[in-house]
């Protein structure tokens, strides 16, 4: 799909405040590049995606923080069984982490069954 916006020049609408259709540019820029897919998480949030591999009972489990502050969430993609044969994905609930330094911890995650083991794509958002 092909969005074209037209432009927005001051002079046509001299009655505007200031600023304005600079901030109406930028907020239709954002929602045409939402309308195309070009959006992502590495450009335009403050987040990261980290792939990592978990058994249900494994010990903690140390990350690195790549955000430039501290984590407001972290919430999983994605994850596969990597037990089961043909490693389909699976629902997993929400991870119980902390932070410690510049390490966020994974306590545990739910839906974890006993003796499998799970690759497990983490979203860590900013604030």
């Amino acid at each position: 799909m092909k969005l074209t916006l037209p432009a927005l020049r001051p002079d046509q609408y001299p009655d505007l405040p200031e600023g304005f259709l600079l901030s109406l540019s930028s907020y239709l820029s954002q929602v045409q590049m939402a309308l195309t897919g070009r959006l992502s998480v590495k450009e335009n949030l403050a987040g990261f995606f980290k792939t990592v591999t978990l058994d249900e009972g494994s010990p903690t489990l140390a990350v690195k923080n790549e955000l430039a502050g501290a984590p407001s969430a972290v919430l999983i993609a994605q994850a596969f069984d990597l037990t089961a044969a043909g490693r389909p994905p699976v629902s997993l609930g929400a991870p119980a982490w902390s932070t410690q330094g510049e390490q966020i911890l994974i306590h545990s995650v739910s839906g974890m069954t006993t003796g499998h083991r799970y690759s497990v794509t983490l979203l860590v958002l900013g604030s």
